[in-house]
């Protein structure tokens, strides 16, 4: 092989690796709420179709965390929300 050639080789693998680098660190930025967080401030903020409404200094104290429809539970306030259906009683 002529040293034009090698010198192509080497740039082509160079750049397939740089590749895969950057793709692999890529996949590493989803979402996380450690345990040991400490809220740095209060208020509401609203994005889309979701609120988050946090208290400035409460430490994350609970242990209800879901995915699927998405419950949490941090600090003193209530437990996680959930969705009583009533049907009407019939009685004879």
């Amino acid at each position: 092989m002529s040293k034009k050639a090698w010198l192509l080789l080497v740039l082509c693998l160079f750049l397939i690796l740089a590749g895969t680098a950057l793709v692999a660190a890529e996949e590493t930025g989803g979402f996380s709420i450690p345990w040991w967080t400490v809220d740095a401030g209060g208020g509401t903020s609203t994005g889309g179709p979701y609120t988050l409404t946090g208290t400035i200094g409460q430490p994350d104290a609970s242990l209800c965390a879901s995915g699927g429809d998405f419950a949490i539970q941090s600090g003193f306030w209530g437990g996680c929300p959930t969705t009583n259906t009533y049907l009407p009683l019939i009685a004879r």
